[in-house]
């Protein structure tokens, strides 16, 4: 498995990846201008504006996390997925930790996420990591979203 950050030549791959996780939810992510962010990863999740992270196993893109910038001091946790033929042995924990690590260097004092409540696994994960729940940082409109933090 080979980890790379902010590679452009995968950005089609990473976008077909986000549908996958998209699809997987089940919900109806329009409100985040998910159309635009997927039209153009770049102005999203590559320098100066954040970073991404994947692993590619056999040419394949298999999981991802993205780190969007806020502003100088907080970041947000974007689009932390992985195929399910590969959940297992601690994976995600393996990207948020490069994603808190790359935050961390970056100068960011604190990250953001947000959740839903059906991603119980996701969200005792990142409990796991210092993340406690906060007040909407932004407008969403799910019902059962949870909004998190860290600092960094």
């Amino acid at each position: 498995m080979i980890y790379k950050q902010d590679d452009k030549s995968y950005l089609a791959e990473v976008v077909n990846l986000i549908q996958e996780y998209i699809t997987e939810l089940h919900r109806d992510l329009t409100f985040q201008n998910l159309q635009q962010e997927l039209n153009d990863l770049s102005s999203q999740y590559l320098p100066p504006y954040g970073h991404l992270m994947i692993a590619v196993k056999d040419h394949q893109v298999i999981r991802c996390v993205a780190l969007h910038k806020h502003s100088d001091i907080r970041c947000e946790m974007k689009r932390l997925f992985v195929k399910k033929e590969y959940r297992h042995n601690n994976i995600a924990h393996g990207l948020i930790q490069r994603i808190l690590d790359v935050a961390v260097e970056d100068g960011y004092k604190e990250m953001v996420l947000d959740t839903i409540q059906p991603l119980q696994s996701a969200i005792q994960l990142y409990h796991q990591f210092g993340f406690y729940e906060i007040s909407a940082y932004y407008n969403n409109p799910m019902d059962d979203v949870i909004y998190m933090k860290k600092e960094l």
